[in-house]
């Protein structure tokens, strides 16, 4: 069974990496890209037939994999979103070692009072 990977972000980065998954023989239908409007999106899903959705914590729904492909200054914002998401998705589908290793850095990220 094939990894579902999500890419929170649509961007250039995320298109490339998305590319460079493609080439390598994962499938276009086990990877969604998320942007806030569907005009960000739709050049990516014409050019490489992937999923999309405009929101995050629905398309990390069901993910095993999710990528955090945002800019620095929006990232602190995307954690706090996807949070309880994340945890209880980490968690349901993994041990509690895996599932700490996994929301650990999203947690201190929002959490840290420093300025990104």
């Amino acid at each position: 069974m094939a990894s579902k990977i999500t890419f929170i972000g649509a961007g250039n980065m995320a298109g490339a990496i998305i590319g460079g998954l493609i080439e390598s023989g994962v499938s276009p239908s086990d990877i969604t890209a998320t942007a806030p409007n569907e005009s960000e999106l739709a050049p990516l899903k014409a050019r490489l037939g992937i999923h999309t959705h405009t929101d995050n914590s629905a398309a990390v729904n069901g993910a095993d994999v999710v990528v955090l492909a945002v800019k620095p200054q929006i990232m602190r914002g995307v954690c706090e979103a996807l949070r309880e998401s994340v945890q209880q998705q980490a968690c349901w589908r993994s041990n509690r070692r895996s599932c700490a290793a996994f929301v650990k850095p999203c947690v201190k990220a929002f959490s840290s009072r420093r300025r990104w």
